[in-house]
């Protein structure tokens, strides 16, 4: 039977990060997360209704489970959605209100801030007894509210993902004709520096010392290598990668981040 998770929660409870998390970790159990938001801009029609029909009609694909992640705030919204997948095993996951954490979570997390919402919004917490009359196949899992780790929040505050990669340069390789015929690819010098990352640096701190600069940037990043070919030719690239998460450790240890 197929499952579907609803979340629900005040803004920056964590409902997104659980999402990504399942998305993630469960990669051969195919779990699919909605962001209901995404739904809703799609449609005139702005409905719960609307978000049922747009769901099931990726039944077909055997996804294992089905993550809605958006902003459900009442008990007339659960009810609909039960009645949309009485077919199917419903989980509530119902994040504990907690203003002042969620406050600091939004931090960085988005260009407009849901201070707004996050202070004055109504979040019901699903009544299992009444929705297991419509589908006996529900239930409710309750979550706190977790502060957002440093990490999170210095990735938030200057748009950074896990890694940072410069441009990628050709290391050569051959290309094929639809008759066999091949050629060499010539490879392409070396990039003499890694450019994003020291504008990264330059950003977060600008008076960084040389011999701090140099013991970071040893132990954090690498020269990686992927698949740059292109529709004849088979060549790999070279690029310069950041561990952001090492950087952000070291940074912190030599005192040089910000992310209040």
């Amino acid at each position: 039977m197929i499952n579907i998770e609803i979340l629900c929660g005040i803004p920056a409870s964590g409902k997104s990060h659980y999402a990504n998390e399942q998305s993630k970790n469960n990669i051969k159990s195919y779990v699919k997360v909605y962001d209901i938001d995404n739904i809703f801009q799609r449609s005139n029609t702005k409905t719960i209704d609307n978000v049922i029909k747009y769901i099931r009609k990726d039944f077909g694909y055997n996804f294992k489970s089905y993550i809605l992640d958006g902003l459900f705030t009442c008990e007339n919204d659960y009810v609909e959605l039960v009645k949309g997948f009485k077919d199917c095993n419903i989980v509530f996951h119902y994040w504990i209100p907690d203003i002042d954490l969620c406050l600091y979570n939004d931090k960085y997390r988005r260009e407009q801030s849901s201070m707004h919402t996050i202070n004055n919004i109504k979040i019901d917490k699903p009544d299992i007894k009444k929705l297991k009359l419509i589908n006996h196949n529900t239930v409710t899992i309750i979550h706190t509210v977790m502060r957002k780790s440093d990490y999170q929040m210095f990735k938030d505050k200057y748009k950074l993902r896990d890694t940072l990669t410069s441009q990628s340069w050709c290391l050569g390789g051959v290309g094929r004709s639809y008759t066999g015929e091949e050629w060499d690819v010539n490879a392409e010098p070396q990039l003499v520096s890694f450019a994003e990352f020291d504008d990264l640096l330059e950003k977060l701190c600008p008076d960084i010392k040389f011999m701090q600069y140099k013991k970071i940037y040893n132990e954090c990043v690498r020269i990686n290598t992927k698949d740059g070919g292109d529709y004849y030719s088979s060549v790999e690239d070279g690029y310069y990668e950041c561990n952001n998460k090492k950087l952000f450790d070291m940074l912190n240890e030599y005192g040089l981040v910000d992310i209040s």
